[in-house]
């Protein structure tokens, strides 16, 4: 894969990724995650789950913030 490939490459994963998260949504046509709410669970697991998928160890602290 040629560097510009690669680059278009991960753009498109960086924009399918922030589609993604912006769908986890408690207002459809807006973004809208207040804390506790399914969405935001929701937006915190599919970040947890590329975190990992890098190889990062995750975290939560006692109100629930990822890192």
């Amino acid at each position: 894969m040629t560097d510009r490939n690669h680059d278009l490459a991960v753009a498109e994963r960086v924009l399918r990724r922030c589609e993604a998260v912006a769908a986890c949504t408690e207002t459809p046509g807006a973004i809208a995650r207040p804390y506790g709410t399914p969405a935001l669970a929701a937006a915190m697991g599919l970040v947890e789950g590329w975190m990992r998928e890098a190889g990062l160890v995750t975290r939560r602290d006692a109100i629930g913030n990822l890192a």
